[in-house]
């Protein structure tokens, strides 16, 4: 598939429906499939977590989902055509995982919320297999995450989506991925919450136009205020480092070992 380069992650270069039938293609294999998504947090957050960045470099797929990187990608030479943000194409999803029998599970956000996102796809879809939802407010490290675990793979999904918010949400799919039994696993950050109209989305203009950031910087200036404002510059100067000047990322971090990341570094949803 087509792809470019961003500091050692590989972005797919693909649109929204190739996307979907990747997923579903994978979830009626045996294999197990990790779909991850970028925007400018996630290259941020790449370049600080050396476990985070490896984790996107390991993924089946990884998809633009902000309009900031495909702008500085192409920007640096590395031709990128679509960005993907998944409130856009769940229902494209569910209508392509309708059609192939195939079964969903959605784990993430508040309690509630993932519950309202499947029955709303079920009033869309309804012959969808929506297996199982629960929310992502949980405790990952003791008997809590068991049971979540448990509930999983007894409602045998064959797609998880996790919602749970980056970088939590890949590490949580990489911490427990081995005792999972869903075939194909997408990250989709806070788009239960977008889906199920719990959170109301920028008008079509604004998202069509690539400003769905400066919408949510306005509705919510403190919570993004370090993403965007001090995020932009940052990962402009830190790209312009790794593809213009050669500079190599630690595969350390600085304080601790990469293995002992999720426990000790702060987790920024």
């Amino acid at each position: 598939m087509n792809s470019v380069n961003l500091s050692g992650i590989r972005i797919s270069d693909l649109s929204h429906m190739d996307i979907v039938s990747f997923i579903v293609d994978s979830a009626k294999n045996n294999n197990k499939t990790k779909v991850h998504y970028v925007n400018l947090h996630a290259l941020n957050i790449s370049f600080e977590c050396p476990r985070f960045r490896n984790i996107l470099r390991d993924a089946d797929l990884v998809f633009c989902d902000g309009i900031g990187v495909l702008i500085i990608a192409n920007l640096l030479g590395k031709k990128l055509n679509y960005r993907n943000t998944p409130p856009d194409w769940l229902d494209d999803l569910a209508a392509h995982a309708s059609n192939n029998g195939v079964g969903l599970f959605l784990l993430g956000d508040e309690t509630g919320i993932a519950s309202m996102a499947a029955e709303k796809m079920k009033r869309i879809h309804p012959s969808l297999k929506i297996v199982g939802t629960h929310h992502g407010y949980f405790n990952q490290f003791n008997k809590q995450n068991d049971s979540v675990i448990a509930k999983i793979n007894a409602a045998s999904p064959d797609i998880l989506i996790v919602g749970m918010g980056m970088r939590t949400q890949e590490f949580w799919i990489d911490d427990n991925i081995n005792k999972l039994n869903a075939k194909a696993y997408l990250t989709v950050g806070a788009a239960f919450r977008y889906y199920s109209g719990i959170e109301k989305r920028a008008p079509e203009w604004v998202t069509s136009n690539g400003l769905e950031w400066l919408s949510r910087l306005v509705v919510h200036p403190v919570k993004h205020f370090r993403r965007y404002i001090i995020g932009i510059p940052k990962i402009i100067t830190r790209l312009i480092k790794t593809e213009v000047l050669n500079y190599k990322l630690p595969e350390v971090c600085g304080k601790h070992l990469t293995k002992d990341c999720y426990k000790q570094c702060p987790i920024e949803k």
